[in-house]
């Protein structure tokens, strides 16, 4: 079975899913879903990407000194990969640099969940969404049958949104998307030390 394609039980029958590629089409609609989804979060006072740093400065979640912060993270992060890569150091050390690279990467994981979480509900996140939403909507199809959608609409799909189909349906499709893992933390140099 390919990486887009999934085993879901519906009715206790087990069933085929595929996620098909967006074709154009799809992708235009998305692209009018988002913009609609855009200007509906502006309208409604939501601010945009450009100004989510002076709103995180004004509240005092985010200075200067939490973005240093940020940037020496992200060096001391790319140095282990690459000391890890070039390899010719003991195996206790290279443990060591492991151990260090996780603590680096929570840390950086907590410096940034507040910016994250907030750029979510920016008006660019909420159509970020809504075009996601969207392309599950018209991308889920039955394998034995792709022209045949699961969901009937996108409307359908947003009240089904929660359901177990609609979620694996979103990981499949980000995977596809944007080149995610469901591995992904595994594959970390450093857990290949465990």
């Amino acid at each position: 079975m390919n990486l887009d394609s999934f085993k879901f039980t519906i009715n206790n029958k087990e069933e085929d899913f595929t996620i098909k590629s967006p074709s154009l089409g799809d992708q235009r609609e998305a692209q009018k879903v988002y913009n609609q989804a855009f200007s509906d979060a502006v309208k409604s006072g939501c601010i945009v990407r450009a100004r989510l740093d002076d709103l995180l400065k004004e509240q005092g979640l985010w200075d200067d000194a939490k973005q240093v912060k940020f940037n020496t993270l992200q060096q001391q992060i790319l140095d282990n990969e690459k000391a890890l890569a070039k390899g010719g150091i003991p195996l206790k050390r290279a443990k060591e640099i492991a151990v260090k690279m996780k603590d680096l990467r929570e840390d950086l994981r907590e410096l940034i969940s507040v910016r994250t979480n907030l750029d979510n509900h920016t008006a660019e996140g909420q159509a970020d969404n809504a075009r996601f939403n969207y392309l599950i909507s018209a991308c889920l199809v039955y394998s034995s049958n792709k022209d045949k959608k699961y969901f009937k609409n996108y409307e359908d799909y947003l009240a089904k949104a929660s359901e177990p189909i609609a979620i694996k349906a979103a990981q499949v499709l980000a995977n596809m998307l944007y080149g995610l893992d469901n591995d992904y933390e595994k594959k970390l140099p450093e857990n290949k030390f465990n």
